[in-house]
């Protein structure tokens, strides 16, 4: 097998074939064309979607769209592929992969089954996410997080997570379970 040699770009460091350093004395492509600065800006394209709260605002969250694609392709719907929460998610796919493929930031709305919101709210918590609060972004690690359940009655009682600033402000409330 005749394989070609490779060299790294003088400007960018990235990998580029023999002939390409040779035409252009060692600069790829994008580097030549004047292209890389809007090449790498267009990695960081981000997916953002407001979850709705109990008794606050509804939160913002944001992600960086190529580490996003991964966990919403891997998502689970609600029923079979006849089911309405299958073609939401389905779309939700799609969305996301044309925000990593033209490099576009976009806003997704949560599927009527959370199942978007979850999947955010996961990754929020394992620090791949973040709250957007105008041009501030708020991380899990600077907030609270505590299990709350309200009634007196185990056949009448409902419950979730909610998340807390440090001076004890309720950022977000979900409701998870109903008894």
């Amino acid at each position: 097998m005749n394989k070609t040699k490779e060299y790294n770009c003088k400007k960018c460091g990235v990998v580029i074939q023999e002939f390409t350093f040779e035409k252009n004395d060692g600069i790829c492509m994008p580097c030549n064309n004047g292209t890389r600065k809007e090449i790498e800006e267009r990695k960081n394209a981000t997916v953002k979607c407001e979850i709705s709260s109990i008794d606050t605002d509804p939160i913002t969250i944001e992600i960086i769209a190529r580490e996003f694609q991964p966990i919403i392709n891997k998502a689970g719907n609600v029923g079979g592929k006849h089911h309405a929460n299958y073609h939401e998610m389905e779309a939700q796919k799609a969305l996301v992969k044309h925000c990593v493929v033209y490099g576009v930031d976009i806003e997704l709305y949560d599927d009527h089954w959370g199942r978007t919101g979850y999947a955010l709210i996961e990754e929020f918590e394992k620090g791949n996410a973040w709250i957007r609060n105008g041009e501030h972004k708020i991380y899990f690690k600077e907030l609270i997080k505590e299990e709350w359940k309200e009634g007196n009655h185990f056949l009448a009682m409902q419950g979730g997570i909610l998340y807390k600033d440090s001076s004890g402000n309720i950022i977000f409330k979900k409701l998870t379970w109903l008894s």
